[in-house]
């Protein structure tokens, strides 16, 4: 096997459980040329990871997971190679985002108050370097004081949209979040697609999609059959799209998904991460 990158990965800095030093001594351990980090909604982190970066002589491509609204549902949308003096204009775009999802998160735990199921909410944020807390803390804190038996198990049972408890926050379009990426320089890659639509559904939204800037689309992902990973790459060359991939680690929030290997048969080719830093700096060259 050749040298292969990781360009979807989190930390404490908001729903993982390693430090941004900590993912970047985990990617050195699998053998990792290249790591992007990709917090949630947050750019907290990137300082500390570039530094670690760096100083562990592996590549990292600073990053942010978007949440989107597409047609009612939640898309994640990953922006790669951020640049330091926009990680600003990310935080202004986010907005009241941060807001809105202590709101949501504050309905969601006093409605598993009224089941019985007593979850410190205080205490999730104050351990939390950011404060930001999602539903993977939630069901974290669930699975500690023995309501449920996995992180899994509190999803299905009580934190999907679908159990009725969760409210999610209104979050920005699609669109216009892709056409903010590529307006501050960055490069947009629609994140897991197949978890969330069909692949007809997919396609559809692609031209739209790449009208306001699409780069890419997660072909290579940890939850992926090997027919979804084939059939993203045939989209992905279809609309000349970049291909990427990576294991969305973690760490003990996800067990059993790590750093560079996923579910142990994922491999993102290094020139993955090449021909996207290629169509970045090609981005910047003519801006």
């Amino acid at each position: 096997m050749g040298r292969i990158c990781d360009l979807h990965a989190h930390t404490v800095h908001s729903d993982g459980t390693l430090t941004p030093e900590e993912l970047v001594n985990a990617a050195c351990k699998a053998g990792i040329s290249a790591i992007a980090l990709t917090d949630h909604n947050s750019v907290s982190g990137l300082d500390e990871f570039l530094l670690a970066a760096n100083r562990a002589g592996i590549i990292g491509v600073p990053g942010v997971e978007f949440s989107t609204e597409y047609e009612g549902r939640e898309l994640h949308v990953l922006g790669l190679f951020i640049a330091r003096e926009r990680y600003s204009d990310v935080t202004e775009f986010i907005g009241d985002l941060k807001e809105r999802k202590h709101q949501s998160n504050m309905l969601l735990v006093e409605r598993l108050s009224d089941l019985g199921i007593k979850v410190d909410y205080g205490e999730l944020i104050a351990a939390a370097p950011d404060g930001y807390v999602n539903r993977a803390h939630i069901a974290v804190a669930m699975l500690r004081r023995g309501y449920v038996s996995s992180v899994r198990e509190a999803f299905d049972t009580y934190l999907s949209e679908k159990a009725g408890y969760y409210v999610p926050p209104s979050r920005p379009d699609v669109f216009e979040t892709i056409s903010f990426i590529r307006s501050i320089g960055g490069i947009s890659v629609i994140a897991h697609p197949r978890l969330q639509l069909t692949f007809d559904e997919l396609e559809a939204m692609l031209p739209r999609a790449i009208e306001h800037g699409l780069d890419g689309i997660e072909t290579q992902y940890s939850l992926y059959s090997s027919e979804d990973r084939e059939r993203s790459r045939e989209l992905a060359k279809k609309y000349g799209l970049c291909e990427s991939g990576g294991s969305d680690f973690h760490g003990d929030n996800k067990p059993g998904q790590y750093v560079g290997i996923g579910r142990g048969d994922l491999v993102v080719p290094f020139e993955i991460y090449e021909r996207l830093a290629d169509r970045s700096a090609q981005s910047k060259k003519y801006d």
